[in-house]
């Protein structure tokens, strides 16, 4: 056997071995190091610069997780804003001292202390009497609230 045909086999073997294990350098990435690709790619289309790959592929991957990271921290931004809203309006709400003040709080404070555009306030018997309240029948609140109709 002449050494040019040993060569070509050699090559053909490892051709045959990389297109079988088509995970190879993913397994193995410090072999890519050892590597040697050219830093321009010639006009030649059998040459395919890896490393502009990877880096190209790299950076889009790294443009990804920052768009990523940056809908999260928005979105825990968001949800702080909003604790803040629940805590500061739960310390008014236990702060209140009568069942008169309470309402009051509800029906004209609710709203701008939560950001809502609207605030009502319903109950379904007659033992209170404040003119910010309105009673509604029992059927209707218990269609509304299934489980509880005396909230």
């Amino acid at each position: 056997m002449h050494p040019k045909n040993v060569k070509d086999s050699a090559e053909e073997l490892v051709i045959k071995f990389l297109k079988k294990n088509t995970n190879f350098f993913i397994n193995y990435p410090e072999v890519l190091k050892e590597l040697n690709f050219p830093d321009k790619t010639p006009a030649s289309e059998k040459i395919i610069d890896l490393s502009a790959y990877r880096s190209k592929k790299i950076s889009r991957e790294n443009a990804q997780l920052i768009r990523q990271m940056s809908e999260i921290l928005k979105a825990g931004k968001s949800h702080m804003i909003s604790q803040k809203r629940v805590l500061r309006t739960s310390l008014r709400i236990l702060n209140t001292k009568s069942l008169s003040k309470l309402i009051d709080v509800i029906v004209n404070d609710l709203g701008t202390l939560l950001a809502c555009d609207m605030v009502n306030c319903f109950f379904t018997g007659n033992t209170i009497q404040h003119k910010y309240i309105s009673q509604i029948d029992n059927k209707i609140a218990t269609s509304y609230f299934r489980d509880k109709p005396q909230t």
